[in-house]
């Protein structure tokens, strides 16, 4: 179960880092969704 949020949450990050390259402003955010959820 763990190993499958992890899968997840890593698909969710390269969507938000791929955003961020575009928005910056969504950088930040990126940075303290991966810390929560890393």
């Amino acid at each position: 179960m763990a190993d499958i949020l992890k899968v997840v949450y890593a698909k969710l990050l390269l969507v938000c880092f791929n955003h961020a390259c575009t928005f910056s402003k969504n950088l930040q955010f990126c940075f303290v969704f991966y810390h929560l959820f890393w």
